[in-house]
């Protein structure tokens, strides 16, 4: 009979065990010692997991200054190559001598022309055109969509210039055309994974100062305290992790984050201190 076992990475390399060659080879020594049981009289195959073990050499090759950083495909290559060596190696010393015990590495080669859906071609343009709508309609316009509304209720309020209420030709609102413009520069000049981290760094910021804002009101909203400073702790401790595990190895998407937080206390308090409302500005923004 044909045995397939899988080998999780982190059965290999656990989360909260040293990065050491000693330590691996334990790991693989104890799966080893539940897998050779099996093995007797049997065909037995193994598949393995390498997640920590590329993340290691990623992390490795970037602290490296005398050459480029190695791609992805290569590093999981040579760590596919690393660990079915570990695992032959464990299960040579357990089963008997007569048994053969091999590492192989399969590279698989695809005909291009295989796989080509019915259209053809224009089946390829038609999945590519979808993907883009689903992107613009989705995630794009769900940023979009309220830029109109809050430009004119922040306006109204005497949060923002009166510009940004007012709208273009009677048509468009200048809100909405000043952060499209702001979406279309960001897409052009980061790649598209710096935006995302960029913008789960914003969410989880405002998120923290949100709630540390909460607190001058919890009176009239009758918020409890404790749960207010428990929902600081926990916004906090997720945006410092966020940033000592993802943020700092981009370090342009830090420094955009910065220009960001920079630029927007400083429009904020710029606006502020040169316009000082005693009571919201009811004006008609609408023209």
């Amino acid at each position: 009979m044909r045995i397939v076992i899988a080998l999780g990475g982190n059965a290999l390399l656990r989360r909260d065990d040293p990065v050491t060659m000693q330590v691996q080879r334990r790991n693989v020594r104890i799966a080893a010692e539940a897998i050779a049981p099996l093995s007797a009289g049997h065909s037995t195959e193994i598949v393995h997991g390498n997640g920590p073990q590329v993340g290691l050499l990623s992390l490795q090759a970037e602290a490296h200054k005398g050459a480029e950083p190695y791609p992805l495909d290569v590093l999981d290559a040579g760590t596919q190559g690393m660990i079915g060596y570990l695992i032959q190696q464990e299960l040579r010393s357990l089963l008997p001598p007569d048994s053969q015990v091999v590492t192989l590495l399969t590279m698989v080669a695809v005909d291009a022309d295989g796989p080509e859906p019915t259209l053809g071609k224009a089946g390829y343009w038609l999945m590519t055109i979808t993907a883009l709508f689903a992107t613009a309609a989705g995630a794009t316009n769900a940023g979009l969509y309220p830029a109109v509304g809050l430009s004119e209720r922040l306006a109204e309020t005497g949060q923002f210039p009166l510009l940004m209420a007012r709208k273009l030709r009677g048509r468009a609102c200048n809100g909405l055309l000043i952060e499209a413009a702001g979406c279309l520069v960001l897409a052009v000049v980061f790649k598209l994974d710096s935006i995302a981290s960029i913008g789960s760094a914003v969410a989880l910021v405002i998120f923290t100062l949100i709630t540390a804002a909460h607190l001058r009101i919890r009176a009239e909203t009758g918020a409890s305290l404790l749960m207010l400073i428990l929902a600081i702790v926990a916004a906090g401790a997720v945006l410092v992790t966020f940033v000592f595990t993802t943020l700092i190895h981009e370090p342009a998407s830090i420094v955009m984050l910065l220009a960001i937080l920079v630029l927007s206390i400083g429009l904020d308090y710029g606006w502020k201190r040169g316009h000082h409302p005693s009571s919201p500005v009811h004006a008609q923004v609408g023209h």
